[in-house]
């Protein structure tokens, strides 16, 4: 997985107020126990930060094609830092588990931690499932099962506790000190999915309040996924 995080107001020189240029690139494997009520994940985090992270480069090949402003601040964003930490989620299906039989709708309630060099805390949310055949959230299907046209909503709510992320506090005399991390953040989700045979198509258009002092009050971005197998 690769990321990138921009300030809000680009310049040549690291801005008091502005988050630092960022990019992290990250791999993550770990065992998984699966029930029909609860999904345990378990995982190791291992990347680095900095220019190999390939953000920089990534970014500005997308504005060179895309004909788009050519990025001015990657001189001094977050420098190369490994990273190395774990992770462990835990999902609870809150409605009855009816994996292979028609389902109206599911609602999953969700808690995870995240502990690495670079970032650390603590995630709690809800996420509901309303529509036609609506699957399991992670259980897998039969193949009789799989043959069904699936059409649903999104809708979804969690809230991040922030005790550490230094990819927005900075981990040098550059980029140290430029804005202050929020401790809390909410982030709100809404969408729909539609798929048969295994394979669906989902849109979701995420809300989430700043995660900095200096953020605007909110940020929006909207996601289109192909997913195959279980959504």
């Amino acid at each position: 997985m690769q990321y990138i995080w921009n300030p809000t107001h680009d310049s040549p020189m690291p801005v008091p107020g502005e988050r630092p240029y960022a990019g992290l690139l990250l791999g993550e494997f770990g065992p998984q126990l699966v029930k029909p009520k609860i999904l345990h994940t378990l995982g190791i985090r291992v990347g680095t930060t900095g220019k190999i992270s390939g953000a920089e480069a990534a970014q500005k090949a997308f504005h060179r094609l895309a004909d788009l402003r050519r990025p001015q601040g990657w001189d001094y964003q977050v420098k190369t830092q490994p990273v190395l930490g774990a992770t462990y989620g835990a999902q609870y299906l809150l409605t009855p588990a009816r994996s292979g039989r028609r389902t109206a709708a599911t609602v999953v309630a969700s808690g995870s931690a995240v502990a690495t060099n670079i970032q650390s805390g603590a995630n709690a949310g809800l996420e509901i499932h309303v529509g036609h055949n609506a699957p399991h959230p992670w259980m897998p299907t039969s193949p009789s099962d799989r043959r069904r046209f699936r059409a649903y909503a999104i809708l979804g709510a969690n809230e991040t506790w922030v005790a550490r992320n230094l990819l927005i506090e900075g981990n040098s005399s550059f980029t140290r000190g430029l804005v202050e991390k929020e401790p809390f953040v909410f982030q709100s989700v809404w969408g729909f999915a539609a798929g048969v045979g295994g394979y669906f198509v989902e849109y979701r258009a995420v809300s989430m309040s700043r995660d900095y002092n200096t953020a605007p009050s909110w940020h929006r971005w909207g996601t289109i996924s192909l997913i195959v197998g279980t959504p």
